[in-house]
Parts: C-alpha cells; sequence; structure tokens
C-alpha cells in the first residue's frame, strides 16, 4: 500500500521489518527494497549502490530458495517413480507442479534482478571453443584500456554489444569496428 501511494519511507520502515523479524520473507522484502531506495533517493549514485546492494542479498537469497525447491522437487519426482513403479503412485503429482511453478515465480525475480544488476566481466567470460590459450585475457585486458570509450562509470556502455560473429577478419571488417588493437587477437566467432 505503501509503495502504492509512493510513500517510500514508510516502506522501507515495512521493508526492514520484514527483513529483520521474517527471514522467510527476507528476499523479496530486499527486492522491494531496492525498489523504494531508488524512488526515496532520486536514482542517484548512492542510491544506486544502496539498491544494488540490497538486490545481491535478495538474488542470493532467491537463488537459494530456487535451488532448495528445485533439489525438494526432484526428490519428489524420484519417489513417485519408485511408487509408480510399484503400482502404488499417481500420474500427476500435484506437489511437484506446485514447486515447479514456485521455482518459475523466483526465476522471474531473478532475471529481474540480474537485468537489474547486470553481471560483472572478468577473462573468463570470453572464454569459448574460438578462443585459445590466454586471448580471453588479453581481450580483457583490452577493454579495461578503455582506449575506445565503452566503459562508463563502472560498467561496459549499453552499446558495446557482443555477439557471436567474428570479431575482425580481414582489413575492411577492421576499418568498420575501428578496433586495430584487438584486430592482432584473431578470435573467431566474437564480434563487437
Amino acid at each position: 500500500m505503501y509503495l502504492d501511494n509512493e510513500q517510500y519511507s514508510e516502506a522501507l520502515d515495512c521493508f526492514d521489518y520484514i527483513i529483520d523479524k521474517h527471514s522467510s520473507f527476507a528476499s523479496i522484502a530486499l527486492y522491494y527494497k531496492a525498489f523504494c531506495i531508488i524512488h526515496k533517493e532520486g536514482g542517484g549514485f548512492d542510491a544506486k549502490v544502496k539498491a544494488k546492494v540490497a538486490l545481491k542479498k535478495s538474488l542470493m537469497m532467491l537463488e537459494d530458495d530456487r535451488s532448495r525447491i528445485l533439489s525438494r522437487n526432484q526428490i519428489l519426482k524420484s519417489i513417485n517413480e519408485v511408487a509408480r513403479s510399484r503400482g502404488k503412485g499417481l500420474e500427476s503429482n500435484c506437489f511437484a507442479k506446485q514447486n515447479e511453478g514456485e521455482a518459475q515465480l523466483l526465476s522471474v525475480h531473478i532475471n529481474a534482478i540480474n537485468s537489474a544488476i547486470g553481471s560483472e566481466i572478468s577473462p573468463d567470460c570470453f572464454n569459448a571453443p574460438g578462443i585459445i590459450g590466454d586471448q580471453s585475457q588479453k581481450l580483457f585486458d583490452e577493454l579495461l584500456k578503455d582506449q575506445y570509450g565503452i566503459i562508463k562509470d563502472f560498467r561496459i556502455s549499453k552499446k558495446c554489444v557482443i555477439a557471436s560473429k567474428v570479431l575482425i577478419q580481414d582489413h575492411a571488417e577492421q576499418e568498420r569496428i575501428r578496433w586495430p588493437n584487438l584486430s592482432r587477437l584473431k578470435i573467431r566467432n566474437y564480434e563487437i
């Protein structure tokens, strides 16, 4: 109700109370707490940092919950299979379907958080079948030099897209991309 009325201070108090007193609901409370922080504090850098901290905590908790539910669901399916092989199991397992639905709902929140906070980039992000040896580290080091203006604050610009094509094949392609330092890596199956 406080969120609907844009009373973010009151909403933050409620979410903090839930986080402190009702740990089973803390993951979702942290999720919405981040929303309140951004709106209350105007979306500045400090607000984004605070919101990101809340989202990362929420993400860890939601991933743990989803993992627990999926594990429980796998056990239920195994028990049902054994029971059915003995002629006692049901064709439909409503509890397993409920668990699957709950895991899917958690996945929606997890995906939203990952989209909001972005992903950290490391040399391992560039590992692929066409990249061998220390080429992923070289590519990462080139990006960090930021000669191309793609690093904005503490993130890579949204204008930089890495897709599944060829980085640079020939001189014409090199001129189109204008990343001469990366051309010597001769990476196949990736395009910047």
